[in-house]
């Protein structure tokens, strides 16, 4: 079967690219595989950050990225599937099946008559988690499907434990801002407040506009036990992974959510791939992180800061608390297994 699958946001290599590339790395096992882009390094790239077997994967020239219309359709007809992660846009395929992926809501997106004409080509709509699929749904009037991203526990496995608190996300002041301002002010304040033998780690990929934002947060951090780790290469990461004790996350925090869904975390696989390597999560409660964690189960939600330094103090001064969440934190990652997402993918292609 033909295969071809589209990210206009691969240059950014962050958790909606990673699901683009399990998708890729799991289909050309059986499949001929092809992504649209026109950086023929960008599976290289990929199999780095993700650690993924993309070798099988064919690099061709983005069809997306053309004005012409006409030229976009005739290529489409080639394919068997097209996978096309929107952010927004809704393509025109001749492919016997076109899945559109979102990552996020997009509650800005004017349904018009051209666009149902479009929509009519579509096969599905696929989307990571309940949260955003609710938006969705009331955008498009129509059913879409959640097929949540997959954790490989193999890769994620705890080790020495260390007194660390960590964060891991794209470190910007973009739409997907994971707000690492508001969780180095806090830890500061409970540092000043007497929380000692404790380290955070800001960790994460970051794009050259972004890094004088990663510069100020070095600035803030002087004087405490903070470290700021921008373009961590997966090896490092899975490391402080295995050490870490407990695992912190605020984007969504401060902001209008009603108004702007998509500013919260759309799933939470770095919340997940902390749990598979016994980190207790202690996550801000909006997006698709509540529908990961399991307040006072696998970990904790908080709503203010105040709600982020009386949880986190809670384990800090409870070890049997700790252990116990640890346990049902690896648990619960199983039921984000591969062979779950294999199937959920394998069931949207023509029989």
């Amino acid at each position: 079967m033909n295969i071809g699958i589209y990210n206009p946001y691969l240059d950014t290599l962050g958790g909606g690219e990673r699901y683009t590339f399990a998708i890729a790395s799991f289909l050309s096992k059986s499949h001929s595989v092809s992504i649209f882009w026109d950086d023929l390094g960008v599976c290289e790239a990929a199999s780095k950050r993700f650690h993924m077997d993309l070798t099988r994967i064919a690099v061709t020239r983005n069809i997306w990225k053309s004005t012409n219309s006409i030229h976009k359709i005739i290529c489409s007809r080639q394919y068997d599937v097209i996978f096309f992660v929107s952010d927004g846009s809704i393509p025109l395929s001749l492919s016997k099946k076109t899945y559109l992926i979102f990552q996020f809501p997009v509650n800005w997106v004017h349904v018009s008559p051209w666009t149902q004409v479009k929509l009519g080509r579509v096969s599905g709509i696929v989307c990571y988690s309940a949260y955003v699929k609710r938006y969705l749904d009331r955008t498009f009037h129509f059913q879409s499907i959640v097929i949540p991203p997959a954790i490989d526990t193999a890769l994620f496995v705890a080790s020495a434990k260390k007194n660390i608190i960590l964060t891991v996300g794209r470190f910007t002041r973009g739409k997907n801002a994971k707000k690492q301002e508001i969780l180095i002010e806090t830890f500061k304040d409970m540092y000043k407040k007497g929380l000692k033998n404790w380290s955070l780690v800001l960790a994460g990929g970051v794009l050259p506009q972004d890094r004088e934002f990663v510069r100020s947060l070095v600035n803030h951090s002087r004087g405490y036990p903070i470290r700021i780790i921008s373009d961590i290469p997966f090896p490092s990461l899975q490391k402080l992974y295995g050490e870490a004790r407990i695992y912190w996350h605020a984007a969504g925090f401060g902001e209008d959510l009603d108004a702007y869904p998509e500013r919260a975390e759309h799933f939470g696989i770095t919340t997940l791939e902390a749990m598979s390597a016994g980190v207790v999560p202690v996550v801000f409660n909006g997006g698709g992180q509540r529908e990961i964690v399991r307040e006072g189960v696998d970990g904790y939600l908080w709503e203010d800061t105040k709600q982020l330094t009386e949880k986190t103090l809670t384990l800090v001064g409870n070890t049997s608390v700790m252990a116990k969440m640890i346990s049902n934190a690896q648990k619960r990652v199983k039921d984000y297994s591969e062979d779950k997402f294999r199937t959920q993918i394998e069931n949207l292609l023509p029989k």
